[in-house]
């Protein structure tokens, strides 16, 4: 049997939906580990201890029978192009108490989504996911594992994001999805996989209602590099990009001399200027607030518009 610590599956399962407990689904994902997505070309029946299969999942040993009868009514859901599919996850599930041993075999429905798989899939250390308390975790941590290739701040539709994580509609309401879903997803994504969450944040609105928000991650080894950076949300960082835009190259008055604006940072309240000085060395200033900025592009003005220039101009 290949080394069961690595869960392949296609895209389609991190995106498509079940009502599997938090119980099943890390069992499911459990199984899904003695299978080689990328060469295996026919589901086989497999045999794990009692003490292996409850190893991989934090399982507790007198809930092995009643969770394999529960995965073996259980469905996934995939829509596709406006197509409706719901697949038996698996063929057949045994548990044979004379030996411990836990028998399972998946159903062929399921072949696309895990056998022969070398494009568009989710891929992660089991470790990261088997101490989740919350199934909302795991299934947060799925989705931003498969858009490790693409961006590293995403905006997410409310409603189709709970749809995908089988939230109440009780808690999908922006407060409470907050505080009953996201916050424990953040708390155990940071302290227990390779994914730093930095932010989340509402998007769109109308009116009071939240329509659409983002979240903003990194790696694990980008998040030294990156933790003191200020996190905003996506339209409030395309606020900032033309805040940026409108300040670059604009003269300004530091110290006494006139420089060009190079490029500028906002971090909390402060200004970050970068210029060049007349060494054309590449210098920075912080100015305070933006508002004394603009005091300083002001000065920079009323110098440039005098008649009389005193004073040094860079």
């Amino acid at each position: 049997m290949k080394n069961r610590n690595i869960v392949v599956h296609s895209d389609k399962i991190t995106k498509g939906r079940s009502k599997l407990s938090l119980s099943e689904m890390k069992a499911f994902l459990a199984t899904i580990t003695t299978i080689d997505a990328k060469n295996d070309t026919e589901f086989k029946e497999v045999t794990l201890t009692k003490k292996e299969f409850c190893g991989d999942t934090n399982l507790d040993f007198r809930t092995v029978k009643l969770v394999c009868k529960t995965l073996l009514k259980q469905v996934y859901e995939i829509e596709n192009n406006q197509v409706w599919k719901a697949y038996p996850i698996y063929q057949m599930f045994e548990y044979d108490k004379k030996t411990d041993e836990v028998r399972f075999k998946f159903n062929d429905y399921m072949r696309p989504y895990l056998l022969e798989i070398t494009q568009k899939f989710t891929k992660y250390q089991i470790k990261n996911i088997i101490n989740m308390t919350s199934k909302y975790s795991i299934r947060t941590y799925q989705l931003l594992k498969d858009l490790r290739d693409v961006k590293r701040h995403i905006e997410f539709e409310l409603e189709d994001f709970c749809d995908k994580l089988e939230v109440p509609k009780s808690a999908r309401v922006w407060g409470n999805f907050q505080s009953d879903i996201m916050q424990t997803a953040v708390k155990e994504i940071n302290e227990l996989t390779d994914i730093r969450i930095l932010g989340i944040f509402p998007e769109r609105k109308r009116g009071k209602k939240v329509l659409s928000f983002s979240i903003k991650f990194c790696y694990e080894n980008e998040y030294e590099d990156i933790k003191n950076i200020e996190h905003i949300g996506l339209i409030a960082d395309e606020k900032l990009s033309q805040l940026i835009r409108k300040y670059q190259n604009k003269p300004v008055m530091i110290l006494g001399s006139i420089y060009e604006i190079q490029l500028i940072r906002f971090e909390s309240s402060k200004v970050e200027v970068i210029f060049l000085d007349r060494h054309n060395k590449i210098t920075q200033y912080w100015f305070d607030t933006i508002e004394e900025l603009n005091q300083a592009i002001q000065n920079a003005n009323d110098f440039l518009n005098k008649d009389d220039k005193q004073g040094t101009l860079f």
